[in-house]
């Protein structure tokens, strides 16, 4: 680069470290977002299972058909 002008080296520069320091912003952010997605609810659902049964079978112990 010894051959270049002052602006063309300061160009050079430029386009390079631009793109580069785009691609790192681009790359922290996606692997932030996908560290933070949520989780879908059959995934919160599999850990859950036998508290949602105990659950289910409490409210329907509560309602007295008889008397409705």
């Amino acid at each position: 680069m010894g051959d270049l002008s002052k602006w063309e080296a300061k160009s050079a520069k430029t386009n390079i470290v631009v793109p580069l320091v785009a691609l790192i912003v681009v790359l922290i952010l996606g692997s932030v977002m996908a560290f933070l997605r949520p989780k879908p609810p059959e995934v919160q659902k599999k850990g859950d299972k036998a508290k949602q049964a105990i659950v289910e079978e409490e409210s329907e112990e509560d309602i007295d058909w008889e008397n409705f």
